[in-house]
């Protein structure tokens, strides 16, 4: 089930934190040092993964909807 609408604060929000809380080469999050992953970058996933997916339109080769 999505509870998240794409495109919304809370969904960009959490794509950048997401992005930012990556383990780095040393096992660490570099954006906050914890042994990764970290629970940012956790809890930033939970909700990248409630995101409503985009509709997709059939005339763009599959690129959504909101991309036109």
């Amino acid at each position: 089930m999505y509870i998240v609408r794409a495109g919304s604060v809370l969904a960009d929000t959490a794509a950048e934190v997401f992005s930012r809380h990556q383990p780095g080469p040393d096992g660490t999050c570099p954006a906050c040092g914890h042994v990764a992953p970290c629970p940012t970058g956790t809890y930033a996933s939970s909700v990248t993964a409630a995101v409503e997916p985009l509709p997709r339109d059939p005339d763009l080769d599959g690129w959504p909807a909101s991309a036109a």
